[in-house]
């Protein structure tokens, strides 16, 4: 549950806080569609020169229902009215009974980014529908575009899809897609996975790399918040691709490469169990340890605080699986690196490096069996809290109190401490309520990543808590 760098990570919690439903579409008529979400989605199916074929499913996309060429022609004209520069008009709508199947999907793919664009005039809320309707009308036309298409081109299915771009016009996703704030993430993955399919029919080495440089930052998310090791997986594809198009060997680049892989393997051990957790995490580290030799000293202050934050984070959580204390003292001495540094840069230390520090601290209480550590980890987690209030930063609020819950527990039910009966039922009743107030935080905001954290150690809580609180019960008194 560590993360690389404080800004890493405020990115991408916030955006797994969101609403925990999958997959609903609304889109506003005339292009609603009126299947039912359980609908199976159609597929298309195309060969390529060298024999291959691929089916592509885009199941977002087949939502966005096309209601024919007249229906759609009609709705696109009333739009075009409300535009204060003049009468304008689609090329395809002027011509579309004259075009071949070919010349269809290309027309219709102009027309998908044509028809927001045209619309979009300016921010006035009375126009704020007319746009919407039309980001609708331009995914509907994307949609049938590359219905159009034929079968044995995939080359014109892939220019098809370097309009998915629209999406991103989309100012109210909540009206197309549920959670909102992953819409366009989902729809890019969509689109990145039949991109993948079409590119193994043409021949084209670079067929991938012109795909969009935000893909894997979206497939990750996606991956993340489903739970889907394959989309994490092909996140870290997407990144090796797009570091393939940078041939510079410019040093931040390099490192902001090593910290993106080692996220992303980071996060795929949060989903996998067994052995793979570790061997996902030790490829993480080897990227970060290969930048960290090879570009340090090419960088300035803050990415050389940045880089070390990272080899702490991601050490700390090979530690927690490992258990090795070669790596419990790695973990602890890049997070005081990192820590000392960025005291120095900044004046003060982040809730996110503080809230590493404690976890190490922990770490070694446990390894070492030093209850110092334990103490001075708790004490530093709760310093993490202090500051994440201070900042306003109600996610960071969660992420602390979530990892305090977890510490309570681990203080309280760690073997050799120094604590009274009295005092370890105190420490574990804190870890218990907090765990319980969290999980309803996290039922409502979090991903089941944190659900489970938190669900477990109130488990672990109300296990240790009934050994310690139990008591035999009294002699029978003599007659």
């Amino acid at each position: 549950m560590r993360y690389l760098s404080h800004v890493t990570f405020c990115a991408l919690l916030v955006l797994f806080i969101g609403a925990a439903f999958w997959g609903k579409l609304h889109v506003p008529q005339p292009v609603a569609d009126t299947r039912t979400e359980a609908a199976v989605p159609d597929t298309w199916t195309f060969s390529g020169e060298n024999g291959r074929h691929a089916e592509i499913s885009m199941p977002i996309l087949q939502r966005f229902h096309y209601p024919g060429d007249v229906a759609f022609c009609a709705k696109a004209g009333e739009l075009l009215t409300n535009r204060a520069e003049g009468a304008v008009t689609i090329g395809f709508c002027e011509k579309h009974e004259t075009l071949s199947p070919l010349e269809r999907s290309a027309t219709l793919a102009e027309t998908v980014s044509q028809l927001p664009l045209l619309v979009m005039t300016n921010d006035d809320p009375e126009n704020q529908s007319v746009q919407e309707d039309a980001v609708a009308m331009g995914l509907a036309a994307l949609r049938e575009a590359l219905e159009a298409a034929p079968r044995n081109a995939p080359q014109a299915a892939l220019s098809v899809l370097d309009q998915y771009w629209v999406a991103s016009l989309a100012k109210h996703p909540e009206r197309y897609y549920s959670p909102a704030f992953l819409f366009k993430d989902a729809f890019t993955t969509e689109v990145v996975q039949a991109r993948m399919a079409l590119c193994r029919l043409v021949d084209d080495p670079n067929c991938m790399i012109n795909a969009a440089r935000n893909a894997s930052g979206a497939v990750e998310a996606v991956g993340r918040w489903s739970s889907d090791i394959s989309k994490l997986m092909l996140s870290i594809e997407l990144t090796q691709i797009a570091h393939d198009r940078d041939t510079t060997g410019e040093p931040y680049s390099e490192i902001y490469y090593a910290q993106g892989l080692a996220g992303s393997y980071g996060y795929a051990s949060e989903i996998v169990e067994g052995d793979e957790k570790l061997t996902y995490l030790r490829r993480g580290v080897a990227a970060l340890e290969e930048a960290e030799k090879r570009y340090k000293d090419k960088v300035d202050a803050d990415a050389q605080q940045s880089l070390t934050a990272s080899l702490g984070s991601i050490y700390g959580r090979v530690a927690f699986i490992s258990r090795d204390r070669a790596d419990v003292e790695k973990a602890l001495r890049f997070d005081q690196m990192a820590a000392d540094k960025q005291k120095e840069l900044d004046g003060e230390v982040s809730w996110e490096t503080l809230s590493n520090l404690g976890d190490s601290h922990m770490l070694r209480g446990e390894v070492f069996d030093t209850e110092d550590d334990l103490r001075k980890g708790l004490d530093i987690q709760q310093q993490a809290l202090a500051k994440a209030t201070s900042d306003d930063s109600e996610a960071g609020k969660n992420y602390v109190n979530m990892k305090l819950a977890v510490s309570f527990l681990r203080y309280g039910e760690f073997d050799g401490t120094q604590l009274t009966k009295e005092q370890r039922i105190e420490m574990l009743r804190k870890g218990k309520d907090l765990a319980d107030r969290m999980l309803s935080v996290f039922l409502e905001t979090g991903t089941t990543t944190y659900q489970t954290v938190v669900t477990n150690a109130a488990r672990r809580a109300d296990a240790k808590l009934v050994s310690l609180e139990w008591q035999p019960a009294p002699p029978p008194q003599k007659p």
